[in-house]
């Protein structure tokens, strides 16, 4: 199932979706769509997503469980950006924090789409 240029908006802080003024479900279409495309993917874990168990971060065959390697995580995120339909390229992932104790993780994913867009997701 591939990602689609037109979806539903989701808020960015607890990423729920959104309600317009009038009560309707609010949508994003374009490069909106597309950046968050790309923080949706960042978030999930392979086996997650009931339609299409390949897509997402395979979090659990190298991460969980173990000490958190910076290197591998920025590598999944931007393999798994970059799969994301329209981008062109991902041109940065920056980890802003990787919590020790709490396993957290913060950044910053910055792409260019295939329309030449530039733009940039927290995750």
């Amino acid at each position: 199932m591939p990602f689609t240029s037109y979806t539903l908006a989701l808020d960015s802080e607890n990423w729920d979706l959104q309600i317009g003024a009038d009560g309707s479900l609010k949508t994003i279409k374009s490069d909106e769509a597309i950046l968050q495309n790309v923080a949706n993917a960042c978030r999930c874990f392979t086996n997650d997503l009931y339609f299409d168990r390949d897509r997402g971060v395979p979090w659990f065959d190298d991460q969980l469980g173990q000490k958190l390697r910076a290197s591998v995580v920025r590598a999944r995120l931007r393999e798994t950006a970059a799969s994301v339909d329209g981008v062109a390229s991902v041109d940065e992932v920056t980890l802003t924090y990787l919590g020790k104790n709490d396993r957290t993780l913060h950044g910053t994913i910055k792409i260019t789409t295939e329309d030449g867009f530039n733009g940039a997701v927290s995750i």
